[in-house]
């Protein structure tokens, strides 16, 4: 149950926005991307320029056969010819080999490195990025249109060069032919490119707008696979599926909206184009029949035209593409351009001794809700080696507390010392190398327990994984597993119970072994008798640390050098266990409560 201390619930919204970058910003990125492999891409720009040179030859070719009468002796004496015409088709086929393999090439190098800086520009994000985000938006941008981008550049962009190329050296060599026909055949030019802004406007908006809602088609995805105990229970099935209908069923209808536009674009486009060839052609047998055009220059001409009109309308067709691949890769480069710095801090050694941590006038509200004040000026001090809980009603700022002190968030006011440093943003990561943490919901990686123990120290040993495991009273299931610490734990440890994911999570904690321990409801999931064990195991490793407790069951509590019973935002109470029940306030009857709930379950009514 989410409380109003607590960070609100992920919603899908759009992430920090610088302005909203245009195509030539998000090309200007592409090519900070590209730029690394600058010689690779010259040499397949070569072979490309080589392949599309040997096609715009060909006219030429037959444009001298033609006006010298050669056609009866390249048919009386063909092996020249082919020869020729054989070579030329064979060096074409290695420079378009060359051309397509090594912009394949860059392309895959390209988005090897855009996905790994995403992923640390995702990770270097401040925390309330994530508050208000889905974690399976931020995939979907990860892998679809990072592999949009590999597309735009692996095919698109050496297509639209290409052609490009064949369209504009086509235009000149035929003004070189014949000026009159190639004015003629330019003059619809600005109509068709001012169609083609036009439309690829559109275009690029509707494939952006698309790529947002596979994003959260993706999320309610995941919610649902993830979610499947609860879903089942509550007999939702239909429910979610009617969700995910209505948002596929907007990604249809968005995909058919861009289908349509693109078909239009390609299709209206390419009319245009061959309508204006058609009238050049009658026109250029018009000159011919005047004898003011050669027979030979005519077919060179018509045989460019055609190279030109098909280039035309591949070059469209491939801008169309390439803008709708620009749609997903601005999802991509806006989350580039939100991230400040995206290098990653560097490995802190653990701080094994024990530190103080205090507490100075802190005023907390989440950037989210800036208006409601989560704690409203708390002071208190931790000493080296002592150990201080902190209690309260759901929602009275006790986890607001750990995150501040993690430095997830920063203090609206107010300071925050451990270890004698005042806790800002930029010293944050080195200071949490003083802390081994045990949050509420213990999170657990899909892969082996002892992978998930490595994290707390990748230097633990085997038998001391063992060891802990006994100590935490999960020996007995560890040795019942056939593949031991090596056991996958599945999906956020799905297929261990509550509590022993609780255990192992509080066992990773142990092993990093920081001089100051928190632990955030880290025992609620676990038995009496398994608490105490825990307890026991907790005095044995951390005997001389500095621990932060934060519970509801107050039994948890009890030993506690000082107990801080927060409530809406405010210390109420502070003292030991004995003297806070004396005090018959706050804090007993807290106590009584619980006393009261765990009366009426274990009573006779109850158990019958």
């Amino acid at each position: 149950m989410s409380s109003p201390s607590e960070p609100p619930s992920s919603t899908l919204r759009h992430p920090p926005k610088a302005a909203s970058a245009s195509l030539l910003q998000s090309l200007r990125l592409m090519w900070s991307l590209l730029s690394p492999h600058f010689t690779k891409f010259c040499f397949a720009l070569f072979a490309l320029l080589v392949g599309s040179g040997i096609n715009l030859l060909f006219p030429q070719l037959a444009r001298v056969a033609v006006n010298d009468k050669m056609l009866h002796s390249i048919v009386a004496n063909p092996l020249p010819v082919l020869l020729i015409v054989g070579s030329l088709f064979a060096v074409q086929g290695l420079a378009f080999y060359v051309r397509a393999l090594w912009f394949g090439t860059i392309g895959h190098d390209v988005v090897f490195a855009l996905r790994s800086r995403l992923f640390a520009s995702l990770l270097s994000m401040p925390i309330e990025f994530f508050d208000q985000q889905k974690s399976s938006d931020l995939v979907s941008r990860l892998t679809v249109d990072c592999a949009q981008i590999q597309d735009a550049v692996s095919i698109k962009l050496s297509v639209l060069v290409r052609y490009t190329l064949q369209v504009l050296v086509g235009v000149l060599l035929m003004a070189l032919l014949t000026p009159t026909l190639t004015v003629l055949l330019v003059v619809g030019l600005p109509v068709l490119i001012g169609l083609t802004a036009v439309l690829s406007r559109v275009l690029k908006k509707v494939s952006r707008q698309l790529q947002t809602e596979l994003g959260a088609t993706s999320a309610i995805a995941d919610e649902v696979f993830s979610g499947q105990r609860v879903i089942r229970a509550f007999g939702a099935e239909r429910r979610e599926s009617n969700r995910f209908g209505s948002a596929n069923a907007r990604v249809r209808d968005l995909g058919v909206r861009r289908s349509r536009i693109s078909a239009f674009f390609s299709s209206f486009v390419n009319f245009l184009m061959n309508g204006f060839l058609i009238f050049v052609v009658l026109y250029g047998i018009i000159l011919v029949d005047g004898g003011t055009l050669l027979p030979g220059d005519l077919t060179a001409f018509l045989l460019y035209a055609a190279i030109v009109g098909v280039s035309f309308a591949f070059l469209v067709g491939s801008y169309a593409e390439f803008i709708q691949s620009m749609g997903g890769a601005e999802r991509v480069f806006e989350l580039l351009r939100g991230s400040t710095d995206s290098k990653l801090p560097e490995l802190q050694t653990v701080k094994r001794e024990p530190a103080a941590v205090e507490f100075r006038d802190v005023q907390f509200a989440y950037p989210s809700r800036p208006s409601v004040e989560v704690l409203r000026g708390i002071s208190f001090s931790v000493l080296p080696g002592s150990t201080v809980a902190i209690v309260g009603a759901s929602g009275a700022g006790k986890s607001s507390v750990v995150a501040l002190l993690l430095g997830l968030y920063t203090p609206s006011a107010g300071s925050i010392i451990v270890d004698n440093q005042s806790l800002t943003p930029e010293n944050a990561t080195e200071l949490r190398s003083h802390f081994s943490y045990v949050p509420q919901d213990p999170v657990l990686f899909g892969v082996s327990l002892r992978e998930n123990l490595l994290m707390g120290d990748p230097t633990a040993s085997e038998a001391e994984m063992t060891k802990l495991f006994d100590e935490l009273g999960l020996g007995s299931f560890l040795r019942s597993l056939p593949e031991g610490l090596d056991t996958l734990v599945g999906d956020r440890g799905i297929q261990l119970s509550g509590g022993q994911r609780q255990r192992v999570a509080l066992a990773r904690a142990l092993l990093r072994g920081a001089g100051i321990l928190i632990l955030d409801e880290a025992t609620s999931g676990v038995d009496s008798e398994t608490e105490d064990s825990i307890r026991l195991a907790l005095k044995a490793r951390h005997r001389h640390k500095t621990i932060i407790v934060i519970a509801h069951r107050l039994a948890t509590v009890r030993d506690a050098d000082e107990i801080l019973v927060l409530n809406q935002g405010l210390i109420a109470e502070r003292g030991r266990h004995e003297a806070l029940l004396e005090a018959g306030a706050l804090y007993s009857s807290l106590v009584e409560r619980q006393d009261l709930r765990v009366a009426s379950q274990s009573s006779p009514a109850r158990n019958a």
